[in-house]
């Protein structure tokens, strides 16, 4: 995931911690990490895929916040998105770096 400025570590963290929620179906990155054009101490942003509600959601992001990783992790339920744009970017860039097995999708890129 060097391309993304993620180590394949932190991405394994990332999956155990969304592995927690059994409503997160399916995550997937996007924003500047998804391009490519981050910058140091960009934060991560995923988009969860699955019947997640405002309780599990803050649940999840504290477990972020707590989970100690070296970057801020957004995270917003794709369902619930009402900003086409915001969808369409998602659809368009965004790497699925998560389903629920809880490991990296097949679709993610491998370890170089």
């Amino acid at each position: 995931m060097k391309r993304h400025g993620i180590c394949w570590k932190t991405v394994i963290r990332i999956c155990a911690v969304l592995a927690r929620f059994d409503e997160v179906r399916e995550a997937v990155l996007f924003g500047s990490r998804a391009k490519g054009n981050y910058k140091k101490g960009s934060d991560i942003d995923i988009a969860v895929k699955g019947p997640v509600e405002k309780d599990a959601l803050a649940q999840l992001m504290m477990a972020f916040d707590e989970s100690l990783l070296p970057y801020l992790v957004d995270v917003v339920v794709y369902a619930n998105l009402e900003n086409e744009a915001l969808r369409e970017h998602i659809d368009r860039v965004g790497v699925r770096i998560y389903v629920k097995s809880g490991e990296p999708s097949k679709k993610a890129p491998r370890r170089h």
